[in-house]
């Protein structure tokens, strides 16, 4: 005779009070001993000994309990559990079967018995038992009608996993997202169908399909993503592509707080570290169009002759870009402000006219004095490359500061001129001695009779002080070479005046620096009235600074002449 015991709401505990004392132990000790934490029990058969048949693709066993011993069958949520105490020995033979593996269920009735069959792609168990096996029939297959689908589901749910692997191995990560999105609803379907037996059947679900693998491939796809997209980034910066590395950032900020908040305990990456990464490149690199600009500009100004006319260039294309990031409707991903950024634009390519032009004028004394000693090639080379520096200049002004472009014309003009000389007659007088240049007059002011393009600074300034202290004036010459100034005239009949003369000899080129720094210390020295730059040769820009400044801009001849006159020229005038 066979007991079956329903267990109400899969309740654990005293099996009830049909079997005899012997049944009520085992069952007991069955529950508490080989059942899972989640797994919920339904139902409970024994046969007293009658054990179990095994059919083992042909090879048939009898399976009995020991002495004193029962055989117990458990119907849970997730599986059918035989329990034949004593089998092995001083042991139990556990026998499990998952419904997930169970392909038919059935009773076979006989004469004296009925038999619970189940059955399995490779053995058949057989249960003899007498009694009625309806109710557990019924729930054996239902429980296998919910296994069956749910095993279509969780093999649905596996190959779309192992397609958004494939995927994600191919940095194909919205079609990997995908697939999991599809992962995931199969395996929605198979808990749909499972929910209804118990607990026991979702935890086992969880075991067989892996429910922490879709968390973990996201986290991985938008883990992958944001390291892709960051060395993107990475790249563009490099080439200069800021609105193309600030995508990129973003994109990587966004896949890797996405994967911060995906992030299974189960997957150990540092994520969270890798996201604070990005997020700091990501200010970095809206800091850095402009502070790259800065450095260059900062970087130029350092710099004198070509050095800085080239260093200048490379400033003012940084500034572009720079420009070029921040304003629109994109501007607030960059820092700058775009109206200063043009003033700093116009001021970098009046420093590039300022310091091609320099050059050019270098070349254009040179090349005269290699002209003057008859030598036209050198002349010509120094021409060529006067020109090429004009070039330089105009190929920034045309664009950019067009008033400032058409100053150019006449240093155009003067090497045209210059290089149209040196294929003209020959104007050496008819014993051969050249006749002396119209640019080179000698000094006779106060009985002096000097070349002055043959004169150093300091010897310009010597002649200077001379003459003037020879005209009544009191003069102090100042030694320092960091002075903005190397000559201070003064008198005080018929009037007090003072005046700061800077001398630039054929030593060296006015600059507009020194102009700058002549005009502040005239602005700031007490009693002084005047400024003066002297100097044999003077450079376009040079003179119009001194003018924008208010300082006198004279060649050494004409200012000797005009103390000896005992009159002050006004501010701005040039001889």
């Amino acid at each position: 005779m066979g007991e079956i015991i329903e267990i109400a709401d899969g309740r654990r505990g005293h099996p009830g009070d049909t079997v005899d004392a012997a049944g009520i132990e085992g069952a007991r000790r069955v529950l508490d001993q080989y059942l899972g934490e989640d797994e919920e029990p339904q139902y409970l058969l024994t046969n007293g000994q009658r054990g179990l048949i095994l059919d083992d693709d042909g090879d048939c066993e009898e399976i009995e309990p020991s002495a004193g011993h029962n055989t117990v069958v458990i119907l849970t949520d997730v599986r059918t559990l035989f329990v034949v105490g004593g089998a092995d020995g001083t042991d139990d033979r556990v026998v499990n079967v998952p419904y997930v593996e169970i392909v038919a269920v059935r009773r076979e009735e006989s004469f004296f018995s009925e038999r619970l069959v189940l059955v399995t792609p490779a053995q058949r168990w057989e249960v003899p038992f007498k009694g009625d096996l309806e109710r557990v029939e019924a729930y054996l297959e239902r429980a296998l009608s919910a296994w069956s689908g749910a095993r279509t589901a969780i093999e649905s749910f596996r190959e779309r996993m192992s397609d958004a692997l494939d995927r994600l191995d191919a940095s194909e990560y919205d079609a990997a997202l995908d697939r999991a999105d599809a992962a995931e609803a199969a395996l929605m379907q198979a808990q749909s169908r499972l929910e209804s037996l118990g607990p026991g059947a979702m935890q086992s679900l969880t075991r067989l399909a892996g429910e922490d693998d879709v968390a973990m491939l996201r986290t991985r796809v938008h883990l992958d993503r944001g390291e892709r997209h960051h060395e993107r980034a990475q790249d563009a910066i490099e080439a200069g592509a800021y609105h193309d590395a600030h995508d990129a950032m973003t994109t990587a900020r966004d896949a890797l707080q996405r994967a911060a908040d995906l992030q299974p305990p189960s997957l150990d990456e540092p994520v969270e570290d890798r996201l604070a990464t990005v997020k700091r490149d990501l200010a970095d690199l809206s800091r850095r169009p402009l502070a790259d600009a800065r450095s260059a500009y900062e970087h130029a100004l350092e710099l004198d002759g070509m050095g800085r006319a080239i260093a200048l260039e490379e400033a003012l294309e940084e500034y572009r870009d720079a420009l070029s990031v921040c304003w629109g409707d994109r501007g607030d991903q960059f820092d700058g402000d775009p109206e200063a950024i043009r003033e700093r634009i116009i001021e970098i390519v009046e420093g590039i006219y300022e310091a091609w032009t320099n050059l050019a004028w270098d070349r254009l004394v040179d090349g005269d004095a290699y002209a003057d000693q008859g030598d036209d090639d050198r002349a010509r080379t120094h021409y060529d490359d006067a020109r090429t520096h004009l070039d330089r200049a105009r190929a920034v002004t045309r664009e950019l500061h067009p008033d400032l472009d058409s100053d150019l014309d006449p240093w155009f003009e003067a090497v045209d001129d210059r290089l149209e000389s040196l294929d003209a007659p020959s104007t050496a007088s008819p014993d051969g001695v050249p006749e002396p240049s119209a640019e080179v007059q000698p000094l006779s002011a106060g009985g002096f009779d000097h070349q002055l393009d043959a004169l150093d600074s300091a010897d310009l300034t010597d002649l200077l002080a001379d003459v003037v202290t020879r005209n009544g004036w009191s003069t102090t010459t100042v030694a320092g070479d960091d002075d903005p100034y190397d000559l201070i005239a003064s008198r005080d009949d018929p009037f007090d005046i003072r005046i700061l003369v800077c001398v630039v000899g054929d030593d060296g080129t006015p600059t507009t620096r020194d102009v700058t720094r002549l005009a502040d210390a005239a602005d700031a020295t007490s009693g002084a009235d005047v400024g003066v730059l002297v100097a044999p040769e003077i450079p376009p820009p040079v003179h119009d600074r001194a003018t924008e400044r208010g300082l006198t801009v004279l060649s050494a001849e004409r200012l000797a002449t005009i103390i000896e006159a005992d009159r002050t020229p006004e501010s701005g005038a040039a001889a």
